[in-house]
């Protein structure tokens, strides 16, 4: 009987160091590991992009793609880092702005996370990003998608193919895509709004049924 405790003490832990060791990677919620959801179809509803707590990197260019349109829709993304504050002379215009929608390239199964040159300190989670998330990282982002129909659909992260170079840059600018890791992905299942048709059939049965105990 130890021996089956201390096995299974030993795989969820195991699990648990898988699951927080990717550099990047996606959740369903802003404030816990959540790689798996469902939701009904006709709705809204966000996703999240994380950086492990401790990753040190000054710029990423991250794509997130849905691998059916027919189940879900990107609507819109934003990235919550705030900027490098311009050098002299252009530092007259005062600290830059906050990343918003612009920096992300939006399409009905892809969104395009672009963030270059984010602070001198890079992305640590210091003092110019929000407090990490208790174990889970450094909220970087967020999508909004739409559910469409009943089905399976998993969300996956990868570095932009049309600017693999670049990737992910340490804090001197340095290359360091071929070290960094990024999370397996996330799996959202929508189940369908039965039809009109169909939802009057279910309600009539339903009634028949109740009256049927009734006699």
């Amino acid at each position: 009987m130890l021996k089956r405790f201390l096995l299974a003490v030993a795989t969820v832990a195991l699990c648990s160091s898988s699951m927080f060791a990717q550099d990047f990677f996606l959740s369903f919620d802003a404030d816990a590991l959540t790689t798996s959801t469902t939701l009904s179809a006709s709705g809204s509803s966000t996703a999240y992009l994380f950086s492990r707590e401790g990753f040190l990197t000054n710029g990423f260019d991250l794509v997130v793609s849905g691998s059916d349109g027919a189940v879900a829709r990107f609507t819109d993304g934003e990235i919550f880092l705030t900027g490098e504050a311009p050098a002299p002379p252009f530092d007259i215009l005062g600290p830059a702005e906050r990343f918003d929608d612009e920096s992300t390239v939006v399409t009905d199964t892809q969104i395009d996370f672009l963030a270059g040159a984010v602070t001198t300190d890079g992305i640590d989670g210091g003092s110019q990003f929000d407090p990490p998330v208790a174990g889970v990282g450094v909220l970087l982002g967020q999508f909004e998608f739409d559910t469409i129909g009943g089905g399976t659909s998993t969300f996956s992260l990868d570095f932009d193919p049309n600017n693999s170079p670049f990737g992910v840059t340490d804090e001197n600018d340095a290359g360091i895509q071929d070290t960094t890791s990024l999370g397996s992905g996330i799996t959202l299942t929508v189940t369908a709004v039965p039809e009109p048709t169909s939802a009057g059939l279910l309600a009539m049965g339903l009634i028949g049924l109740v009256a049927r105990r009734r006699r």
